[in-house]
């Protein structure tokens, strides 16, 4: 069984603060002709928003992305993931600040809200997700709703 209660708090992604240095999940949304939503992990925050927002780093291909989609969109916004409680198998917990500072450091635990977040906005609630789907191209299964 797997239970989160959240929230999205918006992040002014071109003067974010310094102190963004800790692990967090993340939602991009842009409006260019429908909105386009984008959900990413990382062990830093502060680092990921710069690389997103530095011309130089293009080495990666979400980066190259990320960067296209902001340049085309109407309108581009940028969001933290803040649990208030989070319930998997038997485990509960619901302090928020332990989830925050140190179950998000867990990179297998912050892949897991990621993909739920993904299958979440894909498949439940039909939006338009732009994040690869991961699996290889030989991979057979596909996933029916």
């Amino acid at each position: 069984m797997f239970e989160i209660k959240y929230t999205w708090k918006k992040i002014d992604y071109e003067n974010y603060k310094k102190n963004h240095e800790y692990p967090a999940i993340y939602k991009w949304k842009f409006k260019i002709y429908s909105e386009e939503i984008y959900i990413g992990e990382t062990k830093n925050l502060r680092k990921r928003i710069y690389q997103y927002n530095s011309k130089a780093d293009k080495t990666q291909t979400t980066n190259k992305i990320i960067q296209e989609k902001k340049a085309n969109a109407k309108n581009v916004e940028l969001y933290e993931l803040n649990i208030s409680y989070l319930k998997f198998c038997s485990v509960e917990l619901i302090n928020p600040q332990i989830i925050q500072t140190n179950i998000l450091k867990d990179g297998f635990i912050r892949k897991f809200i990621e993909n739920y977040f993904i299958l979440k906005y894909k498949y439940i609630d039909r939006k338009n997700v732009i994040n690869k789907d991961g699996r290889s191209k030989n991979a057979k299964s596909r996933l029916i709703l």
